[in-house]
Protein backbone atom coordinates (compact mmCIF):
# COMPACT_ATOMS: atom_id res chain seq x y z
CA UNK A 1 0.00 0.00 0.00
CA UNK A 2 2.92 2.43 0.89
CA UNK A 3 4.49 2.07 -2.78
CA UNK A 4 0.85 2.57 -4.24
CA UNK A 5 0.63 6.08 -2.72
CA UNK A 6 3.66 6.89 -3.93
CA UNK A 7 3.24 5.52 -7.28
CA UNK A 8 -0.20 7.06 -7.58
CA UNK A 9 1.36 10.72 -6.29
CA UNK A 10 4.27 10.35 -8.78
CA UNK A 11 1.46 10.06 -11.61
CA UNK A 12 -0.97 12.64 -10.55
CA UNK A 13 1.61 15.21 -9.64
CA UNK A 14 1.17 17.25 -13.17
CA UNK A 15 4.25 20.00 -12.68
CA UNK A 16 3.58 19.89 -8.87
CA UNK A 17 6.78 19.50 -7.08
CA UNK A 18 6.43 16.81 -4.62
CA UNK A 19 7.71 14.62 -1.67
CA UNK A 20 6.57 10.99 -0.75
CA UNK A 21 7.55 9.73 2.39
CA UNK A 22 6.93 6.43 4.09
CA UNK A 23 6.97 7.02 8.43
CA UNK A 24 5.60 4.65 11.22
CA UNK A 25 2.23 5.86 12.27
CA UNK A 26 3.55 5.50 15.93
CA UNK A 27 5.97 8.46 15.20
CA UNK A 28 3.14 10.61 14.27
CA UNK A 29 3.01 13.13 17.11
CA UNK A 30 -0.38 14.62 18.29
CA UNK A 31 -0.95 17.35 20.83
CA UNK A 32 -4.57 19.23 21.90
CA UNK A 33 -3.25 22.45 21.12
CA UNK A 34 -4.17 21.97 17.72
CA UNK A 35 -7.39 21.53 18.80
CA UNK A 36 -7.59 24.32 20.74
CA UNK A 37 -6.43 26.52 17.66
CA UNK A 38 -9.62 25.76 16.37
CA UNK A 39 -12.04 26.17 19.28
CA UNK A 40 -10.62 29.91 19.06
CA UNK A 41 -11.90 29.52 15.45
CA UNK A 42 -8.87 31.22 13.84
CA UNK A 43 -9.95 29.42 10.50
CA UNK A 44 -13.64 30.04 11.06
CA UNK A 45 -14.63 26.65 10.04
CA UNK A 46 -15.33 25.85 13.75
CA UNK A 47 -18.81 24.10 13.95
CA UNK A 48 -19.11 25.20 10.29
CA UNK A 49 -18.06 21.85 8.76
CA UNK A 50 -18.78 18.66 9.60
CA UNK A 51 -15.79 17.22 8.76
CA UNK A 52 -13.80 20.08 11.73
CA UNK A 53 -14.27 20.51 15.28
CA UNK A 54 -16.36 19.69 17.40
CA UNK A 55 -18.39 17.74 14.38
CA UNK A 56 -15.10 15.75 13.12
CA UNK A 57 -15.25 14.02 16.53
CA UNK A 58 -13.46 14.80 20.42
CA UNK A 59 -9.82 14.38 20.61
CA UNK A 60 -10.12 11.43 22.73
CA UNK A 61 -12.51 9.27 19.54
CA UNK A 62 -9.95 10.71 16.84
CA UNK A 63 -6.90 9.20 19.29
CA UNK A 64 -8.42 6.28 19.33
CA UNK A 65 -8.78 6.16 15.81
CA UNK A 66 -5.14 6.87 14.51
CA UNK A 67 -4.40 3.68 17.11
CA UNK A 68 -5.59 1.51 14.25
CA UNK A 69 -2.36 2.14 11.43
CA UNK A 70 0.21 1.09 11.89
CA UNK A 71 1.72 2.88 8.62
CA UNK A 72 1.87 5.90 7.20
CA UNK A 73 2.84 8.01 4.23
CA UNK A 74 3.22 11.47 3.58
CA UNK A 75 2.35 13.94 0.88
CA UNK A 76 4.06 17.32 1.07
CA UNK A 77 3.76 19.77 -2.46
CA UNK A 78 5.83 23.04 -2.74
CA UNK A 79 4.76 25.57 -4.97
CA UNK A 80 6.38 28.85 -5.98
CA UNK A 81 4.55 31.96 -5.74
CA UNK A 82 4.47 35.16 -7.49
CA UNK A 83 3.64 37.02 -4.45
CA UNK A 84 3.66 35.45 -0.97
CA UNK A 85 1.14 37.69 0.33
CA UNK A 86 -1.88 36.97 -2.20
CA UNK A 87 -4.07 34.99 -0.09
CA UNK A 88 -5.42 33.90 -3.64
CA UNK A 89 -2.61 32.60 -5.18
CA UNK A 90 -1.83 30.69 -2.17
CA UNK A 91 -5.66 29.12 -1.95
CA UNK A 92 -4.87 27.89 -5.70
CA UNK A 93 -2.31 26.42 -4.73
CA UNK A 94 -3.83 24.30 -1.91
CA UNK A 95 -6.73 23.41 -4.54
CA UNK A 96 -4.06 22.31 -7.19
CA UNK A 97 -2.72 20.24 -3.61
CA UNK A 98 -6.19 18.77 -2.84
CA UNK A 99 -6.99 17.74 -6.24
CA UNK A 100 -3.36 15.57 -5.82
CA UNK A 101 -4.74 14.33 -2.92
CA UNK A 102 -8.64 13.26 -3.92
CA UNK A 103 -6.42 11.33 -7.23
CA UNK A 104 -4.15 9.68 -4.74
CA UNK A 105 -7.21 8.59 -2.82
CA UNK A 106 -9.44 7.18 -5.26
CA UNK A 107 -6.34 4.80 -6.60
CA UNK A 108 -5.86 3.94 -2.61
CA UNK A 109 -10.16 3.42 -2.75
CA UNK A 110 -9.80 0.95 -5.63
CA UNK A 111 -6.81 -1.39 -4.05
CA UNK A 112 -8.60 -1.67 -1.04
CA UNK A 113 -11.51 -2.88 -3.31
CA UNK A 114 -9.78 -5.25 -5.72
CA UNK A 115 -8.01 -7.01 -2.78
CA UNK A 116 -8.01 -7.46 1.25
CA UNK A 117 -5.23 -4.77 2.20
CA UNK A 118 -7.24 -3.68 4.63
CA UNK A 119 -8.26 -0.01 5.07
CA UNK A 120 -6.83 3.89 5.13
CA UNK A 121 -7.64 7.10 6.62
CA UNK A 122 -6.67 10.13 4.31
CA UNK A 123 -6.33 13.84 6.26
CA UNK A 124 -5.00 17.04 4.51
CA UNK A 125 -4.51 20.67 5.29
CA UNK A 126 -7.08 22.74 6.23
CA UNK A 127 -11.10 22.40 6.02
CA UNK A 128 -13.28 19.68 3.75
CA UNK A 129 -13.78 21.32 0.42
CA UNK A 130 -15.74 18.76 -0.76
CA UNK A 131 -18.77 20.69 -0.88
CA UNK A 132 -19.13 24.32 -1.84
CA UNK A 133 -21.28 24.93 1.16
CA UNK A 134 -21.09 22.44 3.62
CA UNK A 135 -24.44 21.12 5.23
CA UNK A 136 -23.07 20.82 8.70
CA UNK A 137 -24.53 24.99 9.26
CA UNK A 138 -27.66 23.87 7.77
CA UNK A 139 -28.13 20.62 10.28
CA UNK A 140 -27.99 17.94 7.58
CA UNK A 141 -26.03 15.42 7.28
CA UNK A 142 -22.72 15.38 5.58
CA UNK A 143 -23.75 14.86 1.57
CA UNK A 144 -20.72 12.98 0.34
CA UNK A 145 -19.33 11.23 4.38
CA UNK A 146 -17.14 8.72 1.80
CA UNK A 147 -15.41 11.60 0.30
CA UNK A 148 -15.14 14.01 3.43
CA UNK A 149 -11.81 15.09 4.20
CA UNK A 150 -10.86 15.64 7.38
CA UNK A 151 -7.63 17.78 8.59
CA UNK A 152 -4.87 16.61 10.27
CA UNK A 153 -5.07 19.84 12.86
CA UNK A 154 -8.92 18.19 13.78
CA UNK A 155 -6.80 14.76 14.45
CA UNK A 156 -4.31 17.80 16.85
CA UNK A 157 -1.28 16.14 14.43
CA UNK A 158 1.48 18.30 14.56
CA UNK A 159 2.62 19.01 11.03
CA UNK A 160 5.51 20.55 11.36
CA UNK A 161 6.71 17.99 13.86
CA UNK A 162 5.31 15.26 10.56
CA UNK A 163 7.18 16.80 8.71
CA UNK A 164 10.45 16.74 10.78
CA UNK A 165 9.93 12.92 11.31
CA UNK A 166 10.29 12.24 7.67
CA UNK A 167 13.55 14.79 7.11
CA UNK A 168 11.22 17.51 5.18
CA UNK A 169 11.06 21.25 5.79
CA UNK A 170 8.07 23.33 6.74
CA UNK A 171 9.16 26.13 5.02
CA UNK A 172 11.02 25.52 1.45
CA UNK A 173 11.95 29.06 0.97
CA UNK A 174 11.12 32.70 -0.47
CA UNK A 175 7.89 32.85 -2.34
CA UNK A 176 6.50 29.34 -1.90
CA UNK A 177 4.03 27.69 0.14
CA UNK A 178 4.12 23.91 1.38
CA UNK A 179 0.73 21.71 1.76
CA UNK A 180 1.12 18.08 3.29
CA UNK A 181 -1.44 15.45 3.22
CA UNK A 182 -1.22 12.22 5.50
CA UNK A 183 -2.53 8.79 4.69
CA UNK A 184 -2.65 6.22 7.39
CA UNK A 185 -2.62 2.72 6.41
CA UNK A 186 -3.88 -0.69 8.10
Amino acid sequence: MKKLVEVSAQSHKEELDIRVVPVDAGLIRKDAVFREACEQNLCGHYSAKWMCPPAVGTVEELTEKLKQYKNAVVIQSIHPLKDDQDTGEVFTCRQEHIRLFMKVREDLWAACLSDDSGGFLGLSAGECMVCKSCNCTKGKKCRFPDKAVPSLESYCIDADALLKCCSLNYHNGENTVSFVSLFLLQ
